[in-house]
């Protein structure tokens, strides 16, 4: 048994945190050996086999390959009938437990504190209009104040202490340089969900707020890179996003990079992702000397209210208390 399966073996939930059925994905509330844990479990994707393009793939073996593995997908235990009329049926229908694929995707934070709790919790969200002056008042101050520790697991990414062997592409310059490495919400099997990060390596960047015109040329680095990098897996630049969030899930400057065709991802949301190609034009129309256009611009996004800093929010009056 694994260490996340001997965790998950000791799990007593307690409550449900939140779901979507977008997704579908539910996170769960419990406790293990008296400490709390959130477990998100989140439905896989289709592991569709491409259809065969080759000379070589024509051929009756790689015709009846391809046939077998869509045969999986429609080969059931149980099939149970819910409605006919006329051309159509519904059912409901399970697969066999010896499944090649998993069928859910798992992900336990533990011990859990109570920041992550709010995180996950269902809450009452609220529109934020973030001035300079709010930020300098309200949002610096909160992310000065969240410890380093929290964030020790993407030094340990750049130090290579953790996910080494994923790394699809480094650049090592201090100032200008990055990894990029598969996002762990992508199976790296499903091309239609493919996700990938690049995390910077440049400690000052925390969010947007920090870009200057002197970052143009890590922003270029990271832009022709992950070009170059989605092309291995066959596409081009127009098929993919290239975006950054404000607020952020963790506070060390990252890029998302997510096949355009992965729609279902929650965090492409108005108000939440920035097109990296938007945040460089603001940097190129900046002023050489004094604050960006990213420093001196209004952002509008929304935030949790129970999150600990839609509570710094509240607590400052810039949005209504609930």
């Amino acid at each position: 048994m694994t260490a996340t399966a001997s965790l998950l073996a000791q799990f007593t939930p307690t409550r449900v945190l939140s779901s979507s059925t977008s997704t579908p994905s539910v996170y769960l509330l419990g406790t293990i050996d008296g400490q709390d844990a959130i477990v998100h479990v989140l439905k896989t994707n289709f592991n569709v086999p491409q259809v065969p393009q080759g000379e070589g793939d024509k051929e009756p073996e790689g015709i009846d390959a391809w046939g077998s593995k869509v045969r999986e997908m429609v080969s059931f235990d149980k099939v149970l009938e819910l409605e006919d009329n006329d051309i159509y049926r519904w059912a409901s229908a399970w697969w066999p437990t010896n499944r090649p694929h998993p069928d859910v995707k798992l992900t336990l934070i533990y011990p859990a504190t109570e920041l992550h709790i709010r995180k996950y919790e269902a809450q009452q969200r609220v529109v934020v209009v973030e001035t300079p002056e709010v930020y300098e008042r309200v949002v610096r101050p909160y992310i000065e104040s969240i410890p380093a520790s929290r964030i020790q697991w993407v030094y340990n990414i750049l130090n290579h202490e953790k996910e080494a062997d994923k790394i699809l592409y480094e650049d090592p310059d201090p100032q200008t340089g990055f990894l990029i490495l598969p996002d762990l919400k992508w199976d790296q099997k499903t091309l239609a969900t493919l996700y990938l990060s690049a995390i910077v390596f440049d400690k000052s960047i925390r969010s947007v707020r920090d870009l200057a015109k002197h970052h143009l040329p890590l922003l270029y680095n990271i832009q022709h890179a992950a070009e170059r990098v989605v092309a291995r897996y066959g596409l081009a630049a127009e098929a993919v996003r290239m975006f950054v969030h404000y607020q952020p899930s963790y506070y060390h400057f990252h890029v998302h990079i997510v096949a355009l065709e992965n729609e279902a991802y929650v965090g492409l949301h108005i108000g939440k992702a920035h097109l990296l190609n938007d945040l460089i034009s603001l940097l190129e129309l900046s002023d050489e000397q004094g604050p960006s256009l990213c420093q001196r611009m209004t952002w509008t996004y929304v935030v949790g209210r129970e999150e600990a800093l839609g509570r710094a929010l509240c607590e400052a009056g810039v949005v209504k208390a609930g």
